[in-house]
């Protein structure tokens, strides 16, 4: 499973301003056993699985299940306690800070941006090698 952004774009909201590029919480699992997929799908009532793009003919087709925003929100929270390395890390972060940080209106003020592009900083900053040095880092943010 990975827990990561997406770049998307951010429609202006005044006649004038420029278009800003966003990015939003994504939660994908890919795996070769679409039957996996499905049954993770069904449990959760939300997301969407798609194929991935085969480059080679000794590859095996591969699906991914997606979801976002808030619906990945939602599972997120169902699953953290589960979760080991960076990514129940990065995960704590996200439930301690995307709501505050995400206008339901997609609407940021300048200072928004700013506090929402530090905590994506944050977010990427969180990496499986460096995990025994961000969970002190972790303690620090929270």
């Amino acid at each position: 499973m990975r827990v990561l952004w997406t770049e998307k774009e951010q429609l202006p909201y005044r006649e004038g301003t420029e278009t800003n590029k966003q990015r939003g919480l994504v939660v994908a699992i890919s795996n070769t056993e679409i039957a996996i997929l499905k049954y993770v799908q069904s449990t959760t009532g939300v997301g969407k699985i798609t194929n991935k793009r085969i480059t080679s003919e000794n590859h095996t087709p591969s699906y991914t299940y997606q979801l976002s925003n808030r619906q990945a929100l939602s599972l997120l929270k169902q699953i953290a306690p589960f979760l080991k390395s960076h990514k129940a890390l990065r995960t704590a972060l996200v439930l301690r800070e995307y709501l505050r940080l995400t206008p339901r209106n997609g609407r940021y003020t300048k200072d928004q941006l700013e506090e929402r592009d530090l905590f994506i900083k944050k977010f990427f900053a969180i990496r499986a090698r460096a995990e025994v040095e961000l969970r002190g880092e972790m303690n620090r943010i929270s």
